[in-house]
């Protein structure tokens, strides 16, 4: 929530102030916190900060020309990078459903470059709910 303070770490008010803050704080600051995200290799924080780096690294994704590949889809969001004679694909499922969705033939032996699901195979023609990965071929 936008309109509470920031939860910083486990301290009384979660970090935010040593005083009274004028919001209250949102009761749940013991487990959600920025500090537990820092700490956590699992965490948001940390996959955002896999993300930009692998942006930074990569020429592909900075320079690439854009594809997208399911325009007609509100729930699938896929699109298709490529530079010269590199090229990568994104894969991200927006719902709370498993979707299918096969690999083009030209990625299925790619190298999964980031993904948000560790133990789920990219490949099997499913996608998790909420899952998100990217596949340079």
């Amino acid at each position: 929530n936008a309109r509470t303070p920031m939860q910083w770490d486990t301290s009384p008010n979660g970090g935010f102030t040593t005083g009274k803050p004028w919001l209250p704080v949102n009761p749940n600051y013991q487990e959600i916190n920025a500090a537990d995200q820092v700490q956590r290799a699992d965490s948001v924080f940390n996959y955002y900060k896999k993300l930009i780096a692998l942006r930074h690294a990569s020429e592909l994704i900075k320079y690439g020309h854009y594809e997208l590949l399911r325009p007609e889809d509100p729930e699938l969001y896929i699109y298709r990078r490529y530079l010269d004679s590199q090229e990568l694909l994104c894969v991200c499922n927006f719902s709370a459903k498993t979707r299918s969705y096969k690999l083009p033939e030209p990625f299925r032996q790619g190298t999964v470059l980031i993904k948000n699901l560790p133990d789920h195979d990219p490949s099997n023609g499913l996608l998790a709910p909420y899952e998100a990965y990217v596949i340079k071929k």
